[in-house]
């Protein structure tokens, strides 16, 4: 029986952290259909804090229901170097590749063309 009501908590928990993409996505829809390309500054604020809340809020719960366990044992001076190591070496790739892209006049991959298409609102069925 624990185990089930742990499974619906988990569950209820990963449904919870999905709220605020569906927060933004209402959000940017409410936009496009008003007519404007672009959230406001303070749109954007505030679906950040929304965002940050959730995060936070899940966390919070996650702790009080003894999900999350945080523990600093991995956060040794060897493992953060390797983390800024390997931020630092995936961010030039991805600079990188943007700049070779731009040198030989390719504005866009076909795979951004691709998920362009797929996320174009359509306004006229």
């Amino acid at each position: 029986m624990n185990y089930i009501k742990k499974f619906f908590i988990v569950l209820g928990l990963a449904i919870l952290s999905q709220i605020g993409m569906a927060v933004y996505g209402g959000a940017k829809g409410f936009s496009l259909e008003t007519g404007a390309h672009k959230l406001s500054l303070l749109a954007v604020l505030i679906l950040i804090i929304f965002i940050v809340g959730n995060i936070y809020l899940l966390m919070y719960l996650g702790k009080k229901l003894g999900f999350l366990t945080p523990s600093k044992d991995f956060l040794t001076k060897k493992n953060i170097i390797y983390i800024l190591v390997g931020t630092l070496i995936a961010r030039t790739v991805g600079i990188g590749g943007t700049l070779l892209l731009n040198a030989t006049g390719v504005t866009q991959t076909a795979n951004d063309e691709a998920i362009g298409q797929l996320l174009q609102v359509k306004t006229h069925y």
